[in-house]
């Protein structure tokens, strides 16, 4: 008995005389703000503790709802045990406040297509599921390079953002899936434009989000008639959860290829 008393003290002393402490293990306890980081978690079989608002429409039934945006209850996400936030790069400065109780901010960028492999690989890693995400990567990878066309000519597109003659750019996450399926945005930037503007590019195929207007609508605008897609009757509505920044780029570029074609 006293010589396993030894051992035991023996051990405890070396431990602290090494100066290196035993690494805490905590089991994570997510909350997401981005619908993309949502994705990847739930795909990787980690799905987030909490979501906010926005995210919700990419999260599993049931998952609380926390706030929307940078406006996400303390009180709750206390409750909740929460002790990591993924956060949007233009988020971080807003929500720093809340490293003080013990919560870690894993910030990631809007998703483009050259950085999509980078952010699901810093998602996979944090939650312990590298090899998962190097999964989903080369399959997110073997499925854009069959979608993608090396078409030279790009299809003439305006891509009405929720509100008239408000269009995605070509240098912008929706840009980038355009470009993919064959498209280029007659617009340069995400911006307001001007109808004669959108006439005078005359798109070849319109775009809109899906609940905010019609096809009907936008071919009976004034001027509209003279354009190429009104002419073929080539306007589309697309689905919102196909427009959650990084959440589901294959799927949407098969969406807009079909529709271009």
């Amino acid at each position: 008995m006293g010589r396993l008393f030894l051992t035991v003290a023996a051990v405890l002393l070396f431990c602290g005389c090494s100066g290196e402490k035993i690494p805490e293990i905590r089991e994570k306890r997510i909350c997401s703000l981005s619908a993309a980081a949502t994705v990847i978690l739930e795909k990787l079989g980690v799905p987030p503790a909490a979501v906010d608002q926005y995210g919700s429409i990419a999260a599993s039934p049931g998952i609380p709802v926390i706030g929307k945006g940078t406006a996400i209850s303390q009180e709750r996400l206390l409750e909740l045990k929460i002790n990591t936030l993924i956060v949007w790069s233009y988020q971080k400065n807003a929500l720093e406040h809340l490293t003080r109780y013990g919560m870690k901010l894993v910030v990631v960028e809007p998703f483009r297509n050259a950085n999509y492999s980078n952010q699901v690989m810093k998602i996979g890693n944090l939650v312990g599921r590298g090899p998962a995400a190097q999964k989903i990567v080369a399959e997110h990878q073997k499925t854009m390079k069959a979608l993608q066309t090396s078409a030279e000519k790009k299809k003439r597109v305006y891509f009405e953002l929720y509100t008239r003659n408000r269009g995605a750019g070509d240098d912008s996450g929706i840009g980038d899936l355009l470009r993919a399926a064959g498209g280029k945005s007659i617009l340069a930037k995400s911006t307001l434009t001007g109808t004669e503007y959108i006439v005078r590019q005359n798109p070849e195929v319109i775009f809109f989000v899906e609940g905010f207007g019609s096809a009907d609508e936008i071919m009976n605008r004034s001027g509209f008639s003279a354009v190429d897609a009104v002419k073929r009757k080539a306007v589309f509505a697309v689905p919102r959860r196909l427009l959650i920044e990084g959440a589901f780029p294959a799927e949407a570029v098969a969406f807009f290829k079909k529709r271009m074609n």
